[in-house]
């Protein structure tokens, strides 16, 4: 099996070309779905997108470095294109007879498939991504965005089979198809309605608040709205701890599941303390909220200045039990206060009396 890298182009804060197409939400649209397909041929695909570069030097360098921590047969750009042309074109760095002969298949590929001019594959030295990556690498300008003809063709999902098509050189999986692939609307770029990376709006939002609500850290932006790395990596992380699909997309196996963990988050604690576990690599458990001794062999021991999510979990049981964490709660930081909590929980069971949750204090926090 091979390796890849693919990544969309610009990004929500330097975007990209637009008129009747919105190059942001489309490139990402043909992203995720190629990425879906390539990962259900059993490759090897890293998302080198980038959503928090603030200039348009910074969004390149940020992708190329993303790019060039792998080691890939083949870095896949994807644009769409602006200027008043029409039809695909597919550029290459000039001298790789690779990268030429790649992007002669791709652009014919996707030419024929959305029934628009293939401008046929082109050479440049000048390209950031293309000079600067130490793989093979073809860079992608799918169709014009300010061509009527292109934007009535267009269909992301048709795209992204067609690169898939000429890459691999064989025929599309069966998998399910991204629904509503020729709009141009930012919430709905989904496998049956699922959301990916560079969707944005109050369902994004809505996941990002459940995510958060869980445990799960969305990066420094938050509950913005937009589905960038951060909500991409919480969705993974998310995935894992309950041994679904890890494809980093929303869909409905996934919505279904954490709507279900966030509607009982108040009073399923052992719950989720064990997908907490599960995320960070201590066990492999099922996640059924019943504690016994695989809940308390997965439980990693903590020291006195433990960090992160399962450390907010111990706050959250020792507040719950009348054991004051400090004036800052359950922030999944263990300082002074939840020290002096931790020590006065062991006190009371007749425990050592130490600040360090061991197997002996996670038996009594579990009430075993």
């Amino acid at each position: 099996m091979a390796i890849y890298n693919v990544h969309g182009g610009h990004n929500r804060i330097c975007p990209g070309a637009g008129r009747y197409l919105d190059e942001v939400t489309e490139d990402r649209k043909v992203k995720n779905r190629l990425i879906q397909l390539l990962r259900s041929g059993g490759h090897t695909v890293y998302d080198c997108t980038d959503d928090v570069g603030r200039t348009s030097g910074a969004n390149l360098a940020n992708i190329v470095a993303k790019c060039n921590s792998h080691n890939v047969n083949l870095d896949i750009s994807i644009h769409l294109n602006a200027g008043g042309g029409t039809g695909v074109e597919v550029w290459y760095y000039t001298g790789s007879s690779a990268g030429a002969n790649m992007a002669s298949k791709v652009s014919a590929s996707i030419a024929s498939a959305l029934g628009i001019r293939n401008r046929g594959a082109k050479a440049s030295s000048g390209l950031y991504v293309l000079r600067n990556t130490k793989a093979t690498a073809i860079l992608i300008e799918c169709c014009f965005v300010d061509n009527m003809t292109d934007k009535n063709a267009w269909n992301a999902n048709k795209c992204a089979d067609a690169i898939y098509q000429a890459v691999i050189g064989g025929s599309v999986p069966n998998v399910p198809v991204y629904s509503g692939g020729g709009s141009s609307s930012s919430s709905s770029s989904a496998v049956n309605n699922c959301l990916g990376n560079g969707d944005s709006g109050s369902a994004v939002r809505e996941l990002q608040n459940m995510l958060i609500a869980c445990g799960y850290s969305c990066g420094s932006r938050g509950t913005d709205g937009i589905f960038g790395s951060g909500t991409e990596s919480a969705v993974r992380a998310f995935q894992r701890a309950y041994r679904l699909s890890v494809d980093g997309l929303a869909g409905v196996n996934t919505m279904a599941k954490l709507r279900s963990v966030y509607s009982s988050r108040g009073g399923n604690w052992v719950a989720r303390l064990q997908a907490e576990c599960n995320a960070q690599g201590f066990s492999n458990q099922a996640v059924d909220g019943i504690p016994g001794p695989n809940t308390l062999a997965g439980c990693p021991q903590l020291g006195r200045k433990s960090q992160g999510g399962i450390t907010r979990l111990v706050q959250e049981k020792l507040i719950s039990l009348g054991y004051s964490c400090g004036s800052c709660g359950a922030d999944g930081i263990n300082g002074a206060g939840t020290q002096a909590a931790i020590k006065a929980f062991q006190k009371a069971k007749g425990l050592s009396v130490d600040g360090i949750v061991g197997i002996n204090t996670w038996r009594k926090l579990l009430g075993l």
